[in-house]
């Protein structure tokens, strides 16, 4: 079950004072997604993790608003390129997701990190249906993914599953000509890791019967390749 609490955040950026929702606990008992989407059963946690601020747009998770110091030209940046588009009542949650994405990249924040917003960003419009924005999303996360490769900003296991990742990426928009590329790139990531050996099986799933959610049998089949 996916629980939240009330609570007055202080936007960092502008101070103005609000009242917001903080996640205090969910679940992983919905749907898990080929692209790693892991769902809750119930209230989806995505939806709640992210706070934005009312009156300057200025977005992040619950420690970017109380353990990030905002420099003057972030501030400067928020208000000429996020205010304007924040002053909405129904602001849809994958904007959220994009002005956090676009403030670290301003901070210069890690591009995974700067991905995995856009990624969450995609998510978000796939439980509501909205292609386009999904798409959009989904080559913003593949474009910031890639930027993380060329600086060298992953580990070993990570680099094994943002190149999967990549593929998957790729498959759900249509390109099959780099989902391929991707996928038979795995292998080499993995080299001679067993516990890692799950992501070349699904890479070379993925690349021929693909599937947009697991099943049950592929779930055991991964956890019982890494669990030792």
């Amino acid at each position: 079950m996916t629980t939240t609490h009330r609570s007055l955040s202080i936007c960092p950026c502008c101070r103005f004072i609000f009242l917001t929702f903080i996640l205090g606990s969910t679940n992983t008992y919905g749907l898990w997604g080929t692209d790693f989407f892991k769902q809750a059963a119930g209230t989806q946690y995505i939806l709640i993790e992210i706070q934005t601020c009312p009156h300057c747009g200025y977005s992040g998770y619950e420690e970017d608003f109380k353990e990030r110091k905002v420099t003057k030209e972030l501030k400067e940046f928020v208000k000429h390129n996020i205010r304007p588009h924040a002053r909405c009542k129904m602001l849809p949650i994958w904007k959220k997701y994009e002005f956090a994405a676009l403030i670290a990249i301003r901070r210069g924040d890690p591009n995974r990190e700067v991905a995995e917003l856009y990624l969450r960003g995609a998510w978000c419009c796939q439980l509501n249906e909205e292609k386009v924005g999904e798409r959009y999303y989904r080559f913003k996360a593949i474009e910031y993914f890639q930027n993380a490769f060329k600086a060298n900003e992953t580990l070993k296991e990570e680099k094994a599953i943002y190149t999967y990742l990549m593929g998957e990426l790729y498959r759900r928009i249509g390109d099959v000509e780099h989902m391929v590329l991707w996928f038979d790139r795995v292998k080499g990531t993995i080299g001679e890791d067993e516990g890692l050996k799950w992501l070349m099986d699904l890479a070379i799933q993925q690349k021929t019967h693909p599937k947009n959610f697991f099943t049950w049998e592929d779930l055991y089949r991964i956890q019982s390749t890494t669990i030792h």
